[in-house]
């Protein structure tokens, strides 16, 4: 069984080096080029000691911002997406709690990242992508990362909105990404043959199945650019000009092609798997894609993430450190991630200890005042 996210890229790599990966408005990346792009970032990376800490990814939503996710994973770094088009005091609010090791960024946009964390109380190491990309690869440096690397190690960190307070920090482990793809593949059959088009940004975690999905089954991905959602003829053209097969939308997008008739003149001829995840699909809209089409598959995969970080602080309140180890199990068992803000005795309290303490595998991540992030292997 895998225990790193690269050994999917590597793999699809062997199986398809000249096959296209990932598509942008600049064009497309196979995966020999992809693979090789990411070693060549992850080399660059480390050399400095940057193992285990996180590495702020600062770019426009790109197939070279997916290849500066797997150049960090390459270095033993886990990854934060900050796309360049966030608001900049969101921005800020993340460098603050994420204290990144290094931003990787492009030429044109390493003034406004230096910028965005002059000042702080922390050092980090700004790396242009123009100049990483070239570095020659290391394959005895990366070889022996990967030799210290678990299924445990953390891959990335997302922020939530901030819309009920402080964006909060979710990390998640390789784990997490490894038992998603198995599932998908165990229960929905994706194969090489999938093209997949992306809707939602990479700093929304149902870009996972995009992302990962295209390294697990070497299948395809174009980044459907956001204009095209308000011109339903030139959506419907590009899914079917990429012969897409399947979707993961939030029901805000899916809804809008069904308000906008998207399929009046045209329908998607090859989509065979329609997923939404995020917020609720509305029946009605959800009835105008089944009638143009109805072989489709449908899927909701409704995430909660905001319920479950307030229930867990709803029920974590007023519990004392020496009571917080049980109460924790207890979270975990039903949510299997979790993600809490909270201000308690814990807080400070030596994490190694407390991980020591607890009877599931879980990997701590940022921890400071108001924020304790805790990822485990066992299912929601």
């Amino acid at each position: 069984m895998a225990k790193n996210v690269l050994e999917y890229l590597e793999n699809s790599e062997r199986r398809f080096p000249e096959k296209t990966a990932y598509m942008d408005s600049r064009g497309g990346i196979t995966f020999g080029e992809f693979g090789d792009r990411a070693r060549r970032l992850g080399s660059f990376l480390a050399q400095k000691p940057l193992k285990g800490k996180a590495v702020a990814v600062f770019m426009d939503k790109s197939t070279d911002m997916i290849a500066g996710f797997m150049g960090a994973v390459y270095a033993g770094c886990f990854y934060c997406p900050v796309d360049i088009t966030m608001p900049e005091e969101r921005i800020r609010t993340i460098f603050s709690v994420l204290r990144p090791a290094a931003v990787l960024v492009r030429e044109a946009d390493r003034e406004r990242a230096e910028s965005l964390v002059a000042g702080a109380s922390y050092e980090t190491w700004m790396v242009t992508y123009e100049e990483a990309v070239h570095f020659p690869v290391n394959e005895a440096v990366l070889r022996a990362i990967r030799q210290r690397s678990t299924d445990y190690d953390p891959l990335y960190v997302l922020f939530t909105s901030g819309s009920t307070g402080v964006p909060k920090g979710v990390l998640v482990p390789h784990r997490v990404i490894l038992n998603n793809m198995e599932w998908l593949e165990r229960e929905y059959h994706f194969t090489s043959d999938e093209v997949l088009a992306n809707q939602v940004p990479f700093y929304f975690d149902v870009s996972d199945h995009d992302i990962y999905s295209v390294l697990k089954f070497g299948c395809s991905m174009v980044i459907v650019p956001p204009e095209d959602f308000a011109f339903p003829v030139k959506l419907v053209k590009l899914l079917n000009e990429y012969k897409v097969t399947a979707i993961f939308w939030v029901p805000f997008a899916l809804c809008m092609a069904a308000n906008l008739n998207a399929f009046q003149a045209e329908k998607p001829e090859y989509l065979r798997y329609i997923f939404f995840a995020g917020e609720v699909m509305p029946v009605k809209q959800l009835n105008y894609w089944r009638r143009y089409l109805p072989d489709a598959l449908y899927s909701n995969m409704y995430y909660y993430f905001k319920d479950i970080s307030t229930e867990t602080e709803r029920r974590m309140a007023g519990y004392k450190e020496n009571q917080l180890t049980t109460q924790l199990d207890n979270l975990v068992k039903s949510f299997g991630i979790l993600a809490v803000s909270l201000e308690t005795a814990l807080i400070g309290t030596d994490i190694a200890e407390i991980s020591a303490r607890l009877s599931w595998n879980a990997w701590f991540g940022i921890t400071r005042k108001g924020s304790l992030i805790l990822c485990s292997d066992m299912k929601p």
